[in-house]
């Protein structure tokens, strides 16, 4: 019996079934953290990609590039500084929110990079440039980070050393005086570079730190505090006054109450403290970068704050909340006159009627009382006064 030959479409099968499997993108391997299993889908997708790359800076490694998709057109900005996670830098939206330090254009730039002659070992012993760098480093947890150069001083080393924890980290109590350390640090001409991202998030910090002090010190007893009761016209509920001070602390959230719990108002009573704290803080971003301009000394023009119109806000709210109780009462009467109906049922018979003449059909809706329609126009008028230009 003569043996068949191999057929090398077999061999070729075989040599697809002996390769390990994709990760699945929507279950996490047994024995995988998160973090780990989202690293590495971006890893093998961005490293599969056919992605324009274009290097816009002078070193053929660590250096700016940008990075473009050919179907989609978008091209982002991509700095690369090792390839550990939290070294790079990318603009897109997933790098600034997925607290990962990595992203599919970054690990694209890493694969091409590697494959560069000289590319691999550059990469495996770091970035070494002559100029010292402050930076924002990304991951699960954002820091602030300096790294001396090359040709860094010792009295800078020593000077970063005061500002700057073992590990390069920006220590907590040197945010307040970040600009002193800029100024001196450059002031034997040593070159220093700090990136716009860096000067965000030290203002984003403090900003968080004004905040918690200002609402501590107007509300020293938390939704106890008597200062509450001279806020609005209406009294607030104390998970309502809670909410308000989480807004009011956070800056930037979502309050997920229930609804007819009354969310709407909660965020009122904190127009002009947190209109002061972004004041503070546009302040201080302002002074970071004058203390980045080459010369600069770290004292620009003192901006004025801007005054909250609280007041006219807070009347907006309530006519509105009076406003939203009619429509409320509407549909109840309408849930009552369709018992056991379904939602759009009982909508239709609350807000919807129909011509007896024509048979169409027109969106009926309770009409407010004149003081609440007076209350509208006034407090609308009020606000547009606050914002108009020289008020």
């Amino acid at each position: 019996m003569i043996p068949r030959a191999a057929s090398p479409d077999r061999g070729r099968t075989q040599s697809r079934a002996a390769r390990p499997s994709a990760l699945s993108r929507t279950r996490r391997p047994e024995g995988m953290s998160l973090e780990a299993w989202q690293t590495a889908l971006r890893r093998d997708f961005g490293r599969s990609q056919r992605f324009r790359l274009q290097n816009t800076g002078p070193e053929p490694v660590f250096s700016e590039f940008t990075v473009t998709n050919p179907q989609t057109k978008g091209t982002y900005r991509v700095a690369i500084r090792g390839r550990n996670p939290g070294d790079n830098y990318c603009s897109c939206p997933d790098f600034s929110v997925n607290t990962l330090g990595t992203c599919k254009h970054i690990e694209f730039t890493l694969a091409r990079l590697e494959k560069q002659r000289g590319g691999r070992a550059a990469l495996a012993a770091g970035f070494q440039p002559d100029y010292s760098e402050v930076f924002l480093r990304y991951g699960a947890k954002r820091e602030v980070a300096f790294r001396p150069g090359h040709r860094c001083p010792p009295a800078v080393r020593s000077l970063a050393s005061r500002y700057f924890d073992p590990d390069g980290r920006l220590k907590p109590l040197a945010y307040d005086r970040f600009e002193s350390f800029l100024k001196d640090a450059r002031s034997d001409g040593h070159e220093l570079r700090c990136y716009e991202d860096a000067l965000t998030f030290i203002a984003q910090v403090r900003d968080g730190t004004r905040r918690h002090e200002t609402v501590n010190a107007l509300f020293p007893r938390g939704a106890t505090s008597p200062a509450f009761e001279k806020l609005l016209k209406v009294p607030l509920y104390p998970y309502q006054r809670q909410g308000a001070l989480f807004a009011a602390t956070a800056g930037r959230c979502l309050l997920a109450d229930d609804m007819g719990l009354g969310k709407t108002i909660q965020p009122a009573p904190m127009p002009r403290e947190t209109a002061e704290s972004r004041a503070e803080a546009s302040q201080g971003q302002q002074e970071a970068r004058a203390a980045d301009e080459p010369g600069g000394n770290g004292k620009p023009a003192r901006a004025e704050k801007p005054e909250a119109p609280t007041q006219g806000l807070a009347d907006l709210l309530t006519a509105g909340l009076s406003f939203l109780d009619t429509l409320g009462k509407t549909l109840a009467a309408g849930q009552a006159a369709t018992p056991g109906g379904t939602g759009r049922e009982v909508l239709a018979d609350s807000f919807i009627g129909r011509d007896e003449k024509t048979g169409q059909a027109y969106l009926k809706l309770p009409v407010p009382t004149g003081e609440t329609f007076q209350k509208i126009a006034d407090a609308l008028g009020a606000l547009a006064q606050a914002f108009r230009p020289g008020s």
